[in-house]
Parts: C-alpha cells; structure tokens; sequence
C-alpha cells in the first residue's frame, strides 16, 4: 500500500499537468484507499477530503490538497514510529517518476537531451534515495526494494556527469548541484538498461 500510495501520488502530479480532473479524482479515491490500507485513522484526512467536493474540476486545488494530505500522511507515520512506511512511500514515488521520465518522456527514435539529462542526472537522488533507505533495511520489505535499488545503482555508474568548474554551484539548503554547463556521457544502451530495471521495479509494484 505504501509503495502504490508513492506510485499514485506521483501519477497525481503528473495528471494535473495536463488539467485532467475526472482522471485525477480516479487517482484520488484510490489514494484514499491506499491511505486506508496503512491504518490511517479517518479524521487524518477529514478536512483535505471536505476540500476536494468544493475543488471537484480544478486540478491546481487538487494537487496542493493531495500534496498537504501527503505530508500529513508521512507525518503521522513518523509519530507511530512507522519510518520504514513513509520510506516504502518515497520509493514508490522515486520509481513512478524514473518510470514516466524513461517509459513516456523518453523518445528512443528522437531523443530529447533535456530529457536524458534528467534521466542521467537522477543518479544523485538515487544515491541519496538508497543512503535514506539503508536506515530502515531492516524492515524486509524496504530491504527489498533497498536491494533492486543498489542493482539500479550499478547502471547509473556506467556513465558519468561533468560540469564545468566556474558555471557549479551547490545548493546546501535543496541539497542540488545547480550549474549552467555539463557535459553527460551517457549512452543510449545506459538509457535502455536503466528503463528495463526501473520497469521491473514498477510492474512489481503494482501487481
């Protein structure tokens, strides 16, 4: 439940992009669900819900009400001491977010390098994503999926990044590399490596 409630809220976001309301109040009654399934009492989400009949047809309402559930969610999961769920959650969404970028965005025919630096620029996330996992492996199942993700790992250390000294910065606040000029070698058969993994990951997810 937690890895599909990361799955859907990312698919959420993605959906409000495109000002699709009826397909987006698809994804929220099974995000309600799902939030069900983890044990979340009722009156947690009480007041996002009352605000969702009144926001029924606007998209932007319903992200920034889907965005305060969420965080009311992993909130009350790290008060019941229930870290390694919220973990499970990140994941979910970390993978669905890899899996739109590499599955839709992607176009093998006609590569769009904006989008293949960001494909190639998550190896920093991953590695932070894995770092934050680590602390909760004991829990099976996120040791699990802690697993897949160290084998991911090993496709993103196939290429490397280059930025130019004078144009890096570090943004210790976001924890981001912002820089104007990189240069990312990655190859095509990277890209379809990291596409094949991070679909196994997915399908698993949500069958």
């Amino acid at each position: 439940a937690a890895l599909n409630l990361g799955v859907y809220g990312v698919d959420l976001g993605y959906l409000q992009l495109f000002h699709l309301s009826q397909e987006s109040i698809n994804y929220w009654i099974v995000i309600e669900k799902l939030i069900s399934q983890l044990g979340i009492p009722n009156d947690i989400i009480t007041a996002p819900g009352e605000l969702l009949d009144e926001n029924f047809n606007n998209p932007d309402s319903l992200m920034q009400i889907a965005t305060a559930t969420f965080a009311i969610v992993k909130d009350h999961l790290n008060e019941q001491n229930r870290e390694s769920a919220a973990t499970m959650i990140m994941i979910g969404g970390w993978v669905e977010a890899l899996y739109i970028a590499t599955e839709t965005l992607y176009n093998e025919e006609n590569p769009d390098p904006e989008i293949i630096a960001i494909i190639a620029e998550q190896k920093y996330s991953l590695n932070s994503l894995v770092s934050f996992a680590k602390n909760y492996h004991q829990n099976p199942e996120v040791a699990r999926y802690f697993r897949k993700l160290r084998l991911l790992q090993n496709s993103f250390r196939e290429f490397n990044i280059y930025y130019e000294k004078h144009n890096l910065r570090i943004d210790t606040v976001n924890k981001v590399i912002v820089t104007s000029e990189n240069r990312i070698d990655i190859t095509k058969e990277n890209i379809l490596q990291i596409k094949k993994l991070i679909k196994q990951i997915r399908d698993e997810i949500i069958n």
